[in-house]
């Protein structure tokens, strides 16, 4: 998968009925403390985006520290002041459920395999997992619709969590995430990479997923 750069020019127009959502997930993290590199990296991301004419009119975050701290960080970079509103549907399963989240990183690190991807692999073979995985996504989607709905023609970022929440918030965008069908995503979105989705707010559709590359 290529991924778009961060650069002037990249970044089309809107039209009146479009909403550019910037979806965001957390940076790297040392006992749920954000690393200082990390911060950097935000920092300069949002810089980036900056310079490649970027304006945002909201921002929305996850509870989680680390995600709210990923969004402040690439406003400091955008030089965007303001708040962020924080979502309790966009939180990670760990908050809502840490029993479950423990045991499947438990089983990943047998298995050798990480977690994001053993956790959509649980979904062929448990149900429950299936439906749980449905339900966050298709909930994130109804978010991300409500908070884009009267922001034609602006540009929002959104703060969550990779592999419990964006890959399927992005599934169910797109109208592919099926319950019976929980398919693995071709990308699984890095720490503190930047989807651009496009948004028609009229139509209710969405128009582009573009992947950003993450900052170094």
């Amino acid at each position: 998968m290529k991924f778009k750069a961060i650069k002037p020019g990249v970044f089309r127009k809107l039209g009146k009925q479009e909403c550019r959502v910037l979806l965001i997930r957390h940076e790297e993290y040392e006992k749920n403390i954000t690393t200082e590199n990390a911060i950097k990296r935000l920092i300069r991301q949002g810089q980036a985006l900056k310079r490649a004419g970027i304006k945002i009119s909201n921002a929305y975050s996850s509870p989680a520290d680390r995600v709210i701290i990923a969004v402040y960080y690439t406003k400091v970079g955008l030089d965007a002041a303001g708040y962020t509103l924080t979502v309790d549907r966009l939180a990670d399963l760990a908050s809502t459920n840490p029993v479950l989240v423990n045991r499947i990183k438990s089983e990943a690190r047998k298995a050798n395999v990480p977690f994001a991807e053993y956790l959509f692999r649980l979904c062929k073979e448990v149900k429950e997992i299936a439906h749980l995985m449905w339900q966050r996504g298709h909930e994130g989607a109804e978010v991300i619709w409500q908070m884009a709905s009267n922001k034609g023609g602006q540009t929002i970022i959104v703060g969550s969590h990779g592999g419990t929440r964006i890959e399927v918030i992005i599934a169910a965008l797109k109208g592919n995430l099926k319950e019976d069908n929980i398919e693995m995503p071709k990308v699984f979105v890095q720490k503190g990479q930047i989807t651009e989705l496009i948004l028609n707010v009229r139509k209710t559709k969405l128009v582009a997923v573009n992947y950003l590359k993450p900052s170094k």
